[in-house]
Order: C-alpha cells, then structure tokens, then sequence
C-alpha cells in the first residue's frame, strides 16, 4: 500500500506542477502591467496584428493555439503519470507473485478471485489507515462503555430488540434482561479499568471485548437455546466485526482468525 501510496502522492505532484508551469505560460504576458501597477488606459490606437495589415482575429487565433498546446501537454503528463502508477502497481504484483508463489493454471487478468483479494487488501489497508488516522476520535466514542448507567440502558435496550427479533414472551424479556446486568456485572469493571487507564492497552481491550462477546452468546443460548443464540450471532456479525477490527488495528493485529470470539 506504501508503493501505491508513493505513486499516487508522485501522479498529484506531477499534474499540479505540469498545471501550474503551462497555465501561466499560456496565460502570463510580460507586457502586460502587474497587478500592482495602475491599469492602463483604453487606447483607440489599432492592435499591432491590425496595424500590420494582419487580421483583427490573429491574437485570438494565437490564444487558442496556445490552449490547445496546454491542453495536449496537460494530457500527456496525466498519461505518463498513469503509467508512472500503473508500473508501480504491476511491480507489486510481481513482487507478490513471487514472494508467496501462484498455484498456476488461471492467467492473473482472469482470475476474478485473485482481483477480488487484491481489492479486498487494498481496502483493508485504507482502512487500517483510516481508523488509524481517527484512533483519538474512535476511542472517545467507547468510553461510555461498560459504565453502570451505560450498561442498564444497554439490558433495557437488549431485551426489548430480542423481544422483538425473536417473539419473546415477557418472562424471557426478563430472563433475558436479568442475565444482561449480570454479564455486565463480570464484564464492565474490567473494561471500564482498561479504557480509563492513560496508555490504553489496546490488545488486553481486544481480548476483553472478545470475551464479552462470547458470554453474550453463551447467555441468549442458555436462556433462548442454541436456534436463537445463532440467529442473534447473525445479526450481530457486521457491528462485532467493526468493533474487533478497529480495536484489532489499534492493536496492529492482522485481520483473521484471531478477531473472532
């Protein structure tokens, strides 16, 4: 991701040079007064192309000419800056290739699985580098969590959502309302402890959060059975996942098996 980083900063820097350089050549006369000095006053005198018999439309003609040679040089450059990008992008892959070795028999242009991981590590590089770049902001969002006042909210708002997911009965609302202030008992002390402290241990925050995900589930299967438990899981997949990547990256842990629970 560096490299295409690299590329990409090198392609910006090119076209806003090439810009800058052509547009003033084709724009800056140096007859014309600075825009420091007093205008000049409208003359009635006949421009210099008229004068010497030319054609009144000589200058115009001359600004297009000098349009249109901007134009051409600005397209080159974008074209050289592209392939400047392009051969970065195919020397990583190279590099890639023989670092960790192809199974052989699908050409790479079409193996659409080889495309969809190279996209997928590009993106979870961005991302990485996002969450990274908002650690301060993201980490400011949690601190609420685990806290008593939190943690009742959080129970409340649980068994009326499974109530409803799931059709639950009011004494399993309740069931499963009791054994939420039960699991945050056990839980928040120990994660309020570890986002207060002043260097957060972000690891220790990941294992914790995992934990705590896992009891969950053991708590919906013990009061609801194992169907609900999983039909819970699934719709708790996309923000468990976000919360354990982004405490994942914070940690500077890959994205795999070890971010489940």
């Amino acid at each position: 991701m560096d490299r295409y980083r690299m590329a990409f900063y090198g392609t910006s820097a090119a076209l806003a040079v090439s810009l800058l350089v052509h547009v003033r050549a084709a724009w800056d006369d140096p007859e014309q007064p600075s825009p420091s000095s007093p205008a000049a006053a409208p003359s009635a005198s006949p421009s210099p192309a008229a004068a010497d018999g030319g054609s009144p439309g000589a200058a115009a003609d001359a600004g297009d000419t000098d349009c249109a040679g901007c134009r051409a040089a600005l397209a080159s450059c974008r074209k050289s800056s592209w392939d400047i990008a392009f051969k970065a992008m195919r020397e990583d892959a190279r590099e890639r290739s023989e670092q960790y070795g192809r199974d052989g028999g699908v050409p790479v242009e079409e193996d659409f699985d080889a495309r969809r991981r190279a996209l997928c590590g590009l993106s979870e590089d961005f991302l990485r580098h996002v969450w990274n770049a908002d650690r301060d902001h993201l980490m400011g969002l949690i601190q609420e969590f685990g806290t008593q006042a939190w943690s009742e909210n959080w129970a409340d708002f649980k068994s009326e959502s499974l109530g409803e997911m799931l059709e639950l009965s009011d004494s399993q609302q309740q069931a499963v309302q009791s054994g939420y202030d039960s699991l945050w008992r056990q839980h928040g002390p120990r994660l309020q402890k570890l986002l207060a402290a002043k260097n957060t241990d972000h690891e220790a925050l990941l294992r914790a959060a995992q934990e705590y995900f896992k009891a969950e589930d053991q708590l919906i299967s013990g009061v609801l059975g194992t169907g609900a438990q999983a039909q819970y899981a699934d719709s708790e997949i996309q923000i468990r996942t976000l919360v354990l990547g982004i405490l994942g990256t914070f940690a500077d842990k890959p994205w795999s098996e070890s971010l489940t629970w």
